[in-house]
């Protein structure tokens, strides 16, 4: 068992206190609070004539976290917690504190000076002293059910003068009550539509719920759910009936609450709380959902870069142990739409280089990647084709495979190779030169020692699949590859390569990346273009042992290439 820090620092203790005497804030220890193991200690701050009582408690896992302090009697507009009094004193990151450094005393007398020009402030003047460049939501203060969650979209901009409405929410509730959605359809009082998210697919148990939503002119004062119903009924007597919709065995009533919140520092918007009941047999629980901002636009705020992804499409083929991770950062990084091709079913033994693991043995891996994709981020349109690119056919009637990748290359962006197969590589390099298309391959050799991530530009002068094949065979010398054959697990009907699901993956991010900085080449503030065309990675040296490399190479027309199509 670990010792509490003041006895596994003997005199640290003591030492604070004495800092804290030689401030002129002698503390008083909570010896009941010591009891249970928490150190608590009540003194009095005295500054520029008031004097204000403060509680400090140190964390556990004291020294290395700041303590906590609170002013009970304070009552700041900013820069405070509203309902548990702890002061804003500095930044949450754990980098703002010095651990065996700073003390409480320290702490207190140079930031709470600082802390009372800057939260006393007149509301729209700049602060008279540095601040932590961050926005204080009053919405992270509530006491919330977990998992209890609605998303909204941030870019639904309610009207002021509108002071209430209607929601239709796709909700589902899970065995502890409690209810996770969205707000399809916001409406005002009259019925007009004011925004909505429309995630379809992303709670496929889901069930469409009416429900009620009210303005609020400042954030709410009420941190529980009974306080909130208290609040918002005085405010709306028609809010204090239910109003309940159907949720599988669930009865649910839902109250949407919005009022102004800073939302960065210095610019303030809405905010959301919902007031929630989800009722059945045995319980009938009123709680406090969050609200999460689920908006195309609420996600690209963390990836700017890559905003220009929604309106790109890429063809990938292969969604095996590169082509799945790869697949999956497109879907992060907000692709507009991604056209998937693969012949393989799930099996168990993939898990261990497949990212979606054993919840979809025995479907077809484009289709579970699309279910995935549907639920999990809707934004990206995925068109799953389960095809096996070069097989002969049987039936005349059958579609002509030039005729489905005819179709699949219609309208697309670029061309992703994953198949780890050369034929391929070289059929689809020149479907898509054809086309003015890139094309973006990445592969790795057994072992997933070493490998390879290129592409090939189309257009007049430039190098085709041909020269760049002629570009590997100069620089094939330099890929690290495990010794010995490929590997034939059981009742597998083809051998397959060994190698880590960590090392393979090393190769699909950085196709993810190329493919990715190719796509917004030409985007103003886009992903940075790279100056090469080929990236040799090696995970491993020759011997087998731990030996990252990374090696680039520009591609050009190469003198062996006889083709005439640069």
């Amino acid at each position: 068992m670990i010792k509490p820090w003041w006895e596994r620092y003997p005199g640290l203790l003591e030492e604070e206190l004495a800092s804290l005497e030689q401030a002129g804030m002698p503390a008083i220890v909570d010896e009941g609070w010591r009891a249970q193991g928490i150190i608590r200690l009540e003194f009095t701050y005295a500054g520029d004539g008031e004097e204000i009582p403060l509680v400090g408690i140190y964390p556990d896992l004291y020294p290395y976290i700041r303590p906590e302090v609170r002013a009970p009697d304070l009552d700041l507009p900013r820069h405070q917690n509203p309902f548990a009094r702890n002061l804003c004193l500095i930044g949450r990151a754990t980098a703002n504190w010095s651990a065996f450094d700073l003390t409480l005393a320290e702490l207190v007398t140079t930031q709470i000076p600082k802390l009372l020009l800057a939260a006393r402030r007149p509301e729209g003047t700049p602060s008279p002293v540095p601040e932590e460049p961050q926005g204080e939501p009053a919405t992270d203060f509530y006491d919330y059910r977990v998992p209890a969650m609605i998303m909204i979209d941030t870019g639904d901009a309610i009207p002021a003068a509108v002071r209430s409405g209607s929601m239709n929410l796709v909700l589902d509730v899970n065995g502890d009550f409690a209810i996770r959605g969205y707000v399809r359809d916001l409406e005002d009082e009259h019925g007009h539509r004011l925004g909505g998210l429309d995630l379809v697919g992303t709670y496929p148990k889901g069930a469409v719920v009416r429900g009620r939503w009210i303005r609020l002119l400042e954030p709410p004062h009420a941190r529980t759910a009974q306080e909130m119903l208290a609040l918002v009924t005085s405010a709306a007597s028609n809010l204090a009936s239910e109003r309940w919709g159907r949720v599988g065995i669930y009865q649910v009533d839902v109250v949407g609450i919005v009022f102004p919140e800073e939302l960065r520092q210095d610019v303030v918007g809405d905010g959301w709380i919902f007031l929630a009941r989800a009722k059945r047999a045995g319980g009938n629980p009123l709680y406090l959902a969050r609200a999460a901002r689920g908006g195309r636009e609420d996600l690209a705020e963390r990836i700017p870069e890559l905003r220009g992804l929604r309106d790109k499409k890429i063809l990938a083929v292969g969604l095996g142990g590169i082509g799945a991770p790869s697949a999956l950062e497109f879907l992060r990084a907000g692709l507009g739409e991604l056209r998937a091709v693969d012949r393989d079913i799930v099996d168990p033994g993939i898990s261990v280089r497949w990212p979606f693991g054993f919840a979809y043995i025995g479907e077809t891996k484009v289709g579970a990647f699309a279910r995935f994709a549907k639920a999990n981020y809707p934004y990206t349109n995925v068109v799953p084709n389960y095809q096996f690119i070069g097989a002969t056919r049987d039936d005349p009637g059958q579609p002509s495979q030039l005729e489905v990748l005819d179709e699949m290359l219609d309208g697309v962006d670029l061309v992703y190779d994953a198949s780890a197969e050369v034929g391929l590589h070289f059929l689809l390099s020149e479907l898509a030169r054809e086309r003015g298309i890139p094309y973006v391959e990445a592969w790795t050799k057994n072992g997933a020692w070493g490998g390879v991530i290129g592409r090939v530009l189309p257009g007049v002068g430039q190098p085709c699949w041909t020269c760049y094949s002629f570009a590997l065979d100069d620089l094939d010398a330099t890929i690290a590859v495990k010794p010995g054959g490929y590997h034939q697990p059981a009742g597998c009907a083809d051998p397959t390569f060994t190698g880590a699901g960590f090392d393979v993956a090393a190769f699909a991010l950085e196709g993810t990346r190329l493919a990715i900085a190719t796509l917004l080449r030409e985007e103003e503030n886009g992903y940075p273009n790279p100056d090469w065309d080929i990236a040799i990675i090696n995970i491993r040296g020759e011997a087998g042992m731990s030996h990252q490399s990374r090696t680039t190479h520009p591609l050009s027309v190469h003198p062996s290439c006889t083709r005439r199509i640069h």
